[in-house]
C-alpha cells in the first residue's frame, strides 16, 4: 500500500486520463507528469513539444490562444493576464530598446497612459497622429520605427480605422502593423485579411463576454518577414547570446546559441 503522504497528493487521479468534458476544464497546475526522465530532459531543452511548466503555457491558456488565432485567421497566438498587458508585450517585443511607435491618437485611455508614460520611461518614443490621416501616418515614420498601431474600432469613440490604408503605410516603411481588435471582434472585422500583421484583444470585455474574468490575447498573422531586414530585428533574427542554466543536466549553451530567439 502506498504511503500516506503519496496518497494524498496522488490518489484518486490519473494525470493521462480523459473524462469526456463537453467544456475544456481548467487545468490548475504549475508542473506537470513526464513520461521519463529522457521525455523532460527533451521537452524542456525544446527538442519535443509538450506541457513544461505553466509560466510558459498550459493546456487551458493553449486552447483559448489556438481558438483566437483560429477566429482571427492567424498562424499562432499568446494569451496574457490583460488586454493592456497584450499591447504592452507586444510592442515592448516590436520595439525593443529605443525603438519608435507611431500610433493613432483614437485610443483607449489606458493604452494612452502605457505609451505616454510607461514606454517612455522604458526608452521608447510613440508619435500620435490622427487615424483617418495617412499623410500625418507618412510624416511621423523615422528610420527606427519599428511598429504601426490603431484600434480597428476605436474604444470608445466607435471611429472605424481603414486598416487596409494603414497597413499599406506600415508595409512601404518596413514596419508591421498592429491592431487592437478589441471593439471589433473577430466576428465583425478579421484585420488580418486587411493587411494587419498582429492583433491584440482584451479578452476581458466581448471575447469573454461575461464580465468575471480579466484576460488578453496576441495573435501573429505569420505575414510579415523579419528576415527581410534583419538588421532592424535581431531580437528575432540574431542568435539567442545569453548562456542558461541547464534543467535536468540536458540543455547546453550550444543548443541555445544555435537557436533564433
Amino acid at each position: 500500500m502506498t504511503a500516506f503522504s503519496t496518497r494524498q497528493v496522488q490518489a484518486g487521479y490519473v494525470p493521462a486520463a480523459v473524462h469526456n468534458s463537453a467544456v475544456p476544464p481548467i487545468y490548475q497546475t504549475a508542473a506537470y507528469e513526464f513520461a521519463s526522465l529522457a521525455d523532460a530532459a527533451d521537452i524542456f531543452a525544446l527538442r519535443k513539444a509538450g506541457n513544461l511548466y505553466s509560466r510558459s503555457a498550459s493546456p487551458t491558456q493553449q486552447l483559448l490562444e489556438e481558438r483566437v488565432a483560429a477566429l482571427e485567421g492567424g498562424t499562432s497566438a499568446v494569451a496574457v493576464a490583460s488586454g493592456q498587458a497584450a499591447v504592452a508585450v507586444t510592442l515592448l517585443a516590436l520595439a525593443g530598446r529605443g525603438g519608435h511607435i507611431v500610433s493613432a491618437s483614437q485610443l483607449y485611455g489606458g493604452t494612452v497612459d502605457l505609451f505616454q508614460d510607461t514606454f517612455d520611461d522604458f526608452g521608447i518614443s510613440v508619435t500620435f497622429v490622427d487615424q483617418d490621416d495617412a499623410d500625418a501616418w507618412r510624416a511621423a515614420i523615422r528610420p527606427e520605427t519599428r511598429a504601426l498601431f490603431a484600434e480597428s474600432v476605436a474604444n470608445p469613440i466607435a471611429q472605424v480605422l481603414d486598416i487596409r490604408l494603414i497597413a499599406d503605410i506600415a508595409h512601404e516603411a518596413g514596419a508591421p502593423l498592429v491592431i487592437d481588435n478589441t471593439v471589433g471582434t473577430p466576428y465583425l472585422i478579421r484585420p488580418g485579411e486587411h493587411g494587419a500583421d498582429f492583433v491584440v484583444h482584451s479578452a476581458t470585455k466581448f471575447l469573454s463576454g461575461h464580465g468575471t474574468s480579466l484576460g488578453g490575447v496576441v495573435v501573429d498573422q505569420g505575414s510579415f518577414d523579419f528576415g527581410a531586414q534583419p538588421e532592424c530585428w535581431p531580437q528575432f533574427t540574431a542568435k539567442y547570446p545569453r548562456s542558461v542554466i541547464s534543467y535536468c543536466g540536458t540543455v547546453s549553451v550550444s543548443d541555445r546559441l544555435s537557436r533564433p530567439s
